[in-house]
Protein backbone atom coordinates (compact mmCIF):
# COMPACT_ATOMS: atom_id res chain seq x y z
CA UNK A 1 0.00 0.00 0.00
CA UNK A 2 1.22 3.50 -0.84
CA UNK A 3 0.57 6.34 1.64
CA UNK A 4 1.03 9.90 0.34
CA UNK A 5 0.83 12.78 2.81
CA UNK A 6 3.06 15.81 3.22
CA UNK A 7 2.70 15.76 7.02
CA UNK A 8 5.29 13.46 8.66
CA UNK A 9 3.13 12.92 11.76
CA UNK A 10 0.20 11.76 9.65
CA UNK A 11 2.39 9.37 7.66
CA UNK A 12 3.83 7.85 10.84
CA UNK A 13 0.41 7.53 12.47
CA UNK A 14 -1.04 5.79 9.43
CA UNK A 15 1.95 3.49 9.15
CA UNK A 16 1.70 2.50 12.84
CA UNK A 17 -2.07 1.97 12.66
CA UNK A 18 -1.95 -0.18 9.55
CA UNK A 19 1.11 -2.16 10.60
CA UNK A 20 -1.18 -3.80 13.15
CA UNK A 21 -2.97 -5.40 10.20
CA UNK A 22 0.39 -6.47 8.72
CA UNK A 23 0.01 -4.38 5.54
CA UNK A 24 3.16 -3.69 3.55
CA UNK A 25 3.30 0.11 3.52
CA UNK A 26 5.46 2.65 1.74
CA UNK A 27 5.06 6.26 2.87
CA UNK A 28 6.05 9.26 0.76
CA UNK A 29 5.55 13.02 1.09
CA UNK A 30 4.99 14.21 -2.49
CA UNK A 31 3.22 13.33 -5.69
CA UNK A 32 6.56 13.01 -7.49
CA UNK A 33 7.79 10.48 -4.91
CA UNK A 34 4.52 8.56 -5.23
CA UNK A 35 4.84 8.32 -9.01
CA UNK A 36 8.44 7.08 -8.75
CA UNK A 37 7.46 4.52 -6.11
CA UNK A 38 4.48 3.22 -8.11
CA UNK A 39 6.60 2.89 -11.26
CA UNK A 40 9.25 0.91 -9.36
CA UNK A 41 6.83 -1.26 -7.36
CA UNK A 42 3.17 -1.07 -8.43
CA UNK A 43 0.80 -0.88 -5.48
CA UNK A 44 -2.75 -2.28 -5.29
CA UNK A 45 -3.93 0.61 -3.07
CA UNK A 46 -2.98 4.24 -2.44
CA UNK A 47 -4.10 6.41 0.46
CA UNK A 48 -3.57 10.01 -0.72
CA UNK A 49 -3.97 13.37 1.00
CA UNK A 50 -6.04 15.73 -1.14
CA UNK A 51 -3.66 18.69 -0.59
CA UNK A 52 -0.05 17.90 -1.35
CA UNK A 53 2.73 20.42 -1.84
CA UNK A 54 3.39 19.55 -5.48
CA UNK A 55 -0.06 18.51 -6.76
CA UNK A 56 -3.58 17.67 -5.68
CA UNK A 57 -4.60 14.20 -4.59
CA UNK A 58 -7.09 13.90 -7.44
CA UNK A 59 -4.45 14.69 -10.07
CA UNK A 60 -2.05 12.27 -8.44
CA UNK A 61 -4.73 9.56 -8.39
CA UNK A 62 -5.22 9.97 -12.14
CA UNK A 63 -1.48 9.89 -12.82
CA UNK A 64 -0.99 6.78 -10.69
CA UNK A 65 -3.78 4.94 -12.51
CA UNK A 66 -2.14 5.80 -15.84
CA UNK A 67 0.89 3.80 -14.70
CA UNK A 68 -1.18 0.87 -13.42
CA UNK A 69 -4.76 0.59 -12.13
CA UNK A 70 -5.08 0.61 -8.35
CA UNK A 71 -7.61 1.41 -5.65
CA UNK A 72 -7.53 4.98 -4.34
CA UNK A 73 -8.65 6.44 -1.01
CA UNK A 74 -8.37 10.20 -0.73
CA UNK A 75 -7.93 11.89 2.65
CA UNK A 76 -9.32 15.36 3.27
CA UNK A 77 -9.93 17.69 6.16
CA UNK A 78 -12.47 19.62 4.11
CA UNK A 79 -16.03 18.27 4.41
CA UNK A 80 -17.14 20.43 1.49
CA UNK A 81 -14.75 18.59 -0.83
CA UNK A 82 -16.54 17.46 -3.98
CA UNK A 83 -15.59 16.11 -7.36
CA UNK A 84 -14.34 12.69 -6.31
CA UNK A 85 -16.55 9.65 -6.77
CA UNK A 86 -14.27 7.26 -4.91
CA UNK A 87 -13.57 6.63 -1.26
CA UNK A 88 -12.77 9.61 0.97
CA UNK A 89 -11.45 9.40 4.52
CA UNK A 90 -12.24 12.62 6.36
CA UNK A 91 -9.56 14.05 8.67
CA UNK A 92 -9.29 13.86 11.56
CA UNK A 93 -10.15 10.19 11.59
CA UNK A 94 -10.08 7.40 14.14
CA UNK A 95 -7.75 4.46 13.73
CA UNK A 96 -10.81 2.22 13.49
CA UNK A 97 -12.14 4.29 10.55
CA UNK A 98 -8.79 4.11 8.78
CA UNK A 99 -8.49 0.37 9.26
CA UNK A 100 -12.07 -0.22 8.11
CA UNK A 101 -11.82 1.83 4.89
CA UNK A 102 -8.49 0.23 4.00
CA UNK A 103 -9.82 -3.24 4.72
CA UNK A 104 -12.91 -2.58 2.59
CA UNK A 105 -10.74 -1.32 -0.28
CA UNK A 106 -8.45 -4.34 -0.10
CA UNK A 107 -11.25 -6.88 0.24
CA UNK A 108 -13.64 -5.47 -2.32
CA UNK A 109 -14.09 -3.05 -5.13
CA UNK A 110 -12.26 -2.93 -8.40
CA UNK A 111 -9.11 -0.98 -9.06
CA UNK A 112 -9.60 2.22 -11.02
Amino acid sequence: MLVVDDEPLVRRAIERALALDKHAIECVATGAEALRAHRAQPFPLALIDINLGDCTGTILALRLTEIRPLRIILMSGHPEFAGWDGAILMKPFRVSELRMIVSDAIDGGEAI
